[in-house]
Parts: structure tokens; C-alpha cells; sequence
């Protein structure tokens, strides 16, 4: 399982903690769309990202992890409602794609 970080969790993002304990291997890659910082609702003063097969590739950094699923519903609850857990296809350096789980910001909240 793959979580894709683009924001605060990702290595060297002010909450990388939340997901450092997490054991596995880091790689970089991209994620179609486009971010900006929220001016609204529960996540507002964040980055959040909207993706979109139409959009400019998006640097992320990519956690893959066996114990990945274990820790989705913590990861999920500090998210909180301004995010929703979502799959897209990320093009790593080597060209490959893979399926990856990331936080896109949700504008319904």
C-alpha cells in the first residue's frame, strides 16, 4: 500500500511525525492536479490539492508500507473533515504508475 504525502506529513513537513514511526520505503513521484492553501472551512490555512487527470503533475513524496492500512483511520482522523482519502495513479521517476492513496481537499466541507 502506497500513501502519497504533498503537504505537512511529508518529510520535512511540520506533522511528518504523524507518519515517521510508519516502517516502510520513500520514494518521489507525481499526482495530477493542482494545489493551493484552503481559504475555507475546517482545513482552511493548509495546502490542499485537487486532483485532475487534466492538471499539471504535482510533486509528492510516496510512503509505501505493509503496515500502511493499520494506520489509516489515525491518519484519516487528523486529516479531518476539510480532507477526503482518495486513489489516484502516480507516475514515479522510473516512468512506472502506480495506484497511491492521498488526501485531497474536500470542497464540500
Amino acid at each position: 500500500m502506497r500513501l502519497a504525502l504533498y503537504g505537512i506529513l511529508r518529510p520535512g513537513g511540520s506533522h511528518h511525525h504523524e507518519v515517521r514511526s510508519i516502517p516502510g520505503s520513500w520514494t518521489t513521484g507525481t499526482v495530477p492536479g493542482w494545489t493551493y492553501q484552503i481559504t475555507w472551512g475546517p482545513a482552511e490555512g493548509y495546502d490542499g490539492i485537487s486532483l485532475s487527470p487534466d492538471g499539471p503533475p504535482v510533486a509528492v513524496d510516496i510512503l509505501e508500507s505493509d503496515e500502511l492500512g493499520g494506520h489509516l483511520s489515525r491518519l484519516d482522523d487528523f486529516e479531518g473533515p476539510g480532507y477526503r482519502r482518495t486513489t489516484v495513479a502516480a507516475t514515479l521517476a522510473d516512468g512506472s504508475v502506480v495506484d497511491v492513496e492521498i488526501y485531497e481537499a474536500d470542497p464540500e466541507a
